[in-house]
């Protein structure tokens, strides 16, 4: 009597009626809606009781063994079904979360920069692009600044030429209120101030375009559209005078060069200042002294 009474009140507390409700279900009476397995040769309505099978007479009382068990898994099924996380399993995806976000705020900033220096290399790569065409339209010209060109400077007379989507700005300029960041090798403009004797501003005088560059991202003071190197003809550029003029270290160290043949190349400081002080080197004055 008192095992039927456990059973009476785990069932209740799962929903069924009685004791001899889940003798009918195991006898295969349609009283629940339950699915169908196979035990031998004959179907049984077995529903969450798989594997249970019936004892004695219909209208028997079900044996204290088999209530037994039928009280512990009905117990076992309202216990799971209202079981929620432990401490250690929330300390544990508490962990997990704080670790991800230490990683996202190491490596978000990095691949934002680098984004974004991808995205400077483009816009060189466009103006190229633009000066390839501009100087196709020209006998081979590459374009002026605003003291050579009438007043108007390569940001404007190549615009045409990029379906008035040119970009002159990179978007890591710390000074939002310039025009442009991307200034001009002013040693590849005609007869340049301070040795007006050279003209280089003809593709076809320049020996090795893809060792000169042709533009590069100006330094933060620096608001011409053409930089200022040609005084050093025949000489060496001193790293510091070449760094005030350009940001070698905008991107993270490093910065992006549009050469005379078109291609950008992203260099560091070092190899920059390597490229300065080897004998011989193009890489600003195209004659090479």
């Amino acid at each position: 009597m008192m095992a039927h009474t456990r059973i009476s009140a785990a069932l209740g507390a799962c929903g069924f009626r009685d004791a001899d409700t889940v003798h009918a279900r195991l006898r295969g009476v349609n009283t629940l809606a339950c699915t169908s397995v196979k035990t031998g040769s004959a179907r049984t309505k077995a529903g969450p009781f798989v594997g249970l099978r019936p004892r004695g007479a219909p209208g028997e009382r079900i044996p204290p063994a088999s209530a037994s068990v039928i009280v512990r898994f009905v117990m076992k099924l309202h216990h799971t079904r209202r079981r929620g996380f432990t401490l250690v399993e929330l300390l544990v995806v508490i962990a997990i979360i704080i670790t991800l976000a230490a990683v996202l705020a190491g490596v978000g900033p990095r691949l934002l920069a680098g984004s974004r220096t991808v995205n400077c290399a483009r816009n060189l790569r466009q103006i190229g692009m633009a000066t390839t065409m501009y100087a196709g339209d020209h006998n081979l010209k590459l374009p002026s600044t605003s003291h050579q060109g009438g007043g108007k400077s390569w940001t404007l007379t190549l615009r045409p030429y990029a379906n008035e989507a040119l970009t002159a700005k990179c978007a890591m300029d710390p000074n939002k209120k310039r025009e442009r960041t991307y200034v001009i090798n002013d040693f590849l403009t005609p007869h340049p101030d301070g040795a007006d004797h050279l003209d280089y501003s003809v593709l076809a005088k320049i020996d090795r375009p893809e060792a000169t560059f042709l533009f590069a991202e100006a330094a933060t003071s620096h608001s011409s559209d053409h930089f200022h190197f040609s005084p050093y003809h025949g000489g060496e550029i001193p790293p510091a005078v070449f760094e005030y003029q350009i940001s070698t270290g905008v991107h993270g160290g490093k910065a992006n060069y549009l050469f005379a043949d078109g291609h950008v190349e992203t260099l560091t400081k070092r190899e920059t200042r390597t490229r300065l002080a080897t004998a011989g080197t193009r890489f600003v004055d195209p004659s090479g002294l």
